[in-house]
């Protein structure tokens, strides 16, 4: 039998590690093959690719923030004075928008 259905009496089962607490003990029974299924056959990667993802996560040179920074201001600023300017016009009865 499965580990969350020994209990001694009077405690509370235990649960398994991958089971949400909130699914029901007679789901337990139908998820329990499953969940094993795939915790057994899991590929896992080889070592090579996981040196390479590590050493291109740690060596990677950190991205250059005031630049983005800087334009990301300049676009956000253009791009206002752009709608303002268009409603703006559309106040004034003679843009796209003109009420």
């Amino acid at each position: 039998m499965s580990d969350y259905r020994e209990n001694s009496p009077g405690s509370l089962p235990e649960w398994p590690d991958w089971a949400d607490p909130s699914v029901a003990p007679g789901e337990l029974d139908q998820l329990e093959p499953v969940t094993t299924l795939l915790l057994d056959q899991r590929p896992i990667p080889a070592a090579g690719l996981r040196s390479r993802i590590r050493a291109t996560i740690f060596t990677a040179p950190p991205p250059r923030r005031r630049e983005r920074v800087r334009a990301t201001i300049l676009a956000y600023s253009c791009t206002s004075c752009g709608l303002f300017a268009i409603a703006a016009a559309g106040l004034a009865g003679i843009g796209p928008f003109a009420a």
